[in-house]
């Protein structure tokens, strides 16, 4: 899965709303059976969507871990660490130095946790409104 396609599955996610069931024309309420058709539809859509989002963080998983790899084993760093003696350079200092020497593991890798955590938060929104927003209002139409 590309960042493309990530990115794309965020932009779907991100405006999936449980359905609101308005008036009608001449202010009749929809028929239960059309709520619960709504309602369907949307807890089909958002699963898929969801598992859509899991593939995506199956993926962000292996890319964050990549980057921090590739930050891990940059070399050449020591020429942009501040000037201290060896026992006061913090990680901090060296990280610092590594990300002047090889800004693209840095910047990339940043973009995979930021869309991680988006993706995260997204899942977990569509499984809470799966398990309860969806749930209790077909309770509340249904009437059992």
């Amino acid at each position: 899965m590309k960042i493309e396609d990530i990115k794309m599955a965020l932009a779907i996610a991100l405006p999936m709303r449980p359905p609101t069931f308005p008036l009608q024309n001449g202010n009749l309420p929809l028929a239960p059976a059309e709520k619960v058709a709504a309602l369907e539809d949307y807890l089909l859509e958002s699963a898929h969507q969801a598992a859509e989002l899991e593939e995506a963080l199956h993926w962000l998983d292996a890319l964050v871990a990549h980057f921090q790899a590739q930050i891990d084993q940059i070399t050449g760093y020591e020429v942009a660490l501040p000037r201290k003696t060896r026992d006061r350079l913090t990680k901090d200092d060296i990280l610092q130095a590594k990300r002047v020497v090889s800004p693209t593991a840095f910047d990339a890798g940043a973009e995979a946790k930021q869309l991680r955590t988006s993706v995260l938060r997204q899942i977990e929104r569509l499984r809470f409104e799966e398990q309860w927003v969806v749930s209790r209002a077909y309770t509340m139409i249904a009437g059992t």
